[in-house]
C-alpha cells in the first residue's frame, strides 16, 4: 500500500509567516519501513523532532531517507499575517496532494496538532481539507487516513524533510542538497496569498 506520510513546519522568516509542509514522504511498504526506521533508532528514548536534534542524528535520518528509495516532497508558501496560515496550510496541503496524485497514495498519515488522535479542533481542520480533496480528485475516493502522534516513527521521516526545506528558505541549504544527492526531492512553492 502506497502512503503518503505528513509532517509541517512553520516559521516567521524576516516577517514573512513562511509555512513549510514538509510532507510528501511516500512510504509503499509502512511495516517494513517502520521496522527499518525502528532498528536504525534503536537508541533513542524520544521522538525525532528536526529542530531538537545534533548534526549527526539529522545526517543519520537523511541517509536513512536515502537508502530507503524514499520519495520526498514539500510545498512552500507564505503568509501575510498570522491570521492566515490556517488558509496558507489548506492551501500547501492540496498541493501536495495534487503532486503526489500521480503515485496515487491509498492511505494519508498526518502528524496530529492536537494532543490525541481525535479528529477534534485543528485535526478536524485538516479532515475537512482532506474530505475537499477527495471531492476535487487530488486524493483517491477511498482513501483512508488517519491521525499520528510525534511518536509514530513514519512521521520522523516527514519532519526531517519539513526541517530540512524550513533550513534551505533560512539560507541553509546543505541539507537539502544533501537529501537531493540520495533520493528523489522535489520542493514546489506556490505564491502567497491571502483568505
Amino acid at each position: 500500500m502506497t502512503t503518503l506520510v505528513i509532517d509541517e513546519s512553520g516559521d516567521d522568516i524576516t516577517g514573512r509567516h513562511r509555512y513549510v509542509i514538509g510532507a510528501g514522504v511516500i512510504v509503499h511498504d509502512v511495516s517494513v519501513v517502520r521496522a527499518e526506521v525502528a532498528d536504525h533508532f534503536a537508541h533513542r528514548r524520544r521522538p525525532f523532532h528536526w529542530v531538537s536534534e545534533g548534526s549527526v542524528t539529522r545526517h543519520a535520518m537523511l541517509d536513512l531517507i536515502g537508502r530507503l528509495g524514499i520519495d520526498v516532497y514539500a510545498v512552500v508558501s507564505a503568509a501575510d499575517s498570522p491570521q492566515h496560515l490556517e488558509f496558507v496550510r489548506d492551501r500547501c496541503l492540496r498541493e501536495l496532494f495534487r503532486v503526489v496524485r500521480p503515485g496515487a497514495p491509498e492511505a494519508v498519515i498526518i502528524e496530529s496538532r492536537e494532543k490525541s488522535t481525535a479528529i477534534v479542533g485543528q485535526n478536524r481542520l485538516d479532515f475537512t481539507t482532506l474530505i475537499e480533496a477527495r471531492h476535487a480528485g487530488e486524493l483517491s475516493p477511498v482513501v483512508h487516513y488517519e491521525w499520528a502522534r510525534k511518536s509514530e516513527q513514519l512521521v520522523w521521516l516527514a519532519d526531517a524533510v519539513a526541517g530540512a526545506v524550513l533550513a534551505a528558505e533560512r539560507g541553509d541549504v546543505s541539507w537539502v542538497d544533501r537529501l537531493s544527492l540520495l533520493t528523489r526531492v522535489q520542493v514546489v512553492r506556490i505564491p502567497p496569498a491571502r483568505a
